[in-house]
């Protein structure tokens, strides 16, 4: 299984200037987050879309800072954290056959 990223409703696509796309260490540290703080497995994502809600941005802060430290670490400090997930809020992830960013 491949996994779909849909940024197409995020403050990134809305961007009146060019922005910052995401590196593949935020995409993983994103989706690992939101599988831990969804209480889902990565095969569970064949049958469901994980959507990063702004609600949620500062539960998966401490998710990637507390279960995925080094990882965390591809944001910078955790000011820079905060505020690049901010940028992913409407983010959605599924699984599919064939896998493409939007």
């Amino acid at each position: 299984m491949t996994l779909e990223w849909d940024l197409s409703e995020t403050p990134i696509a809305r961007s009146d200037t060019v922005a910052k796309p995401p590196t593949e260490g935020e995409l993983f540290a994103l989706v690992t987050g939101m599988l831990l703080m969804n209480g889902i497995a990565y095969c569970d994502l064949q049958a469901r879309v994980v959507v990063l809600h702004e609600s949620e941005c500062e539960q998966l802060a401490e998710v990637i800072e507390y279960r995925l430290g080094e990882i965390a670490s591809e944001f910078g400090d955790s000011q820079s954290l905060r505020e690049r997930l901010r940028e992913f809020i409407g983010i959605r992830v599924t699984g599919m056959v064939g896998g493409s960013i939007r």
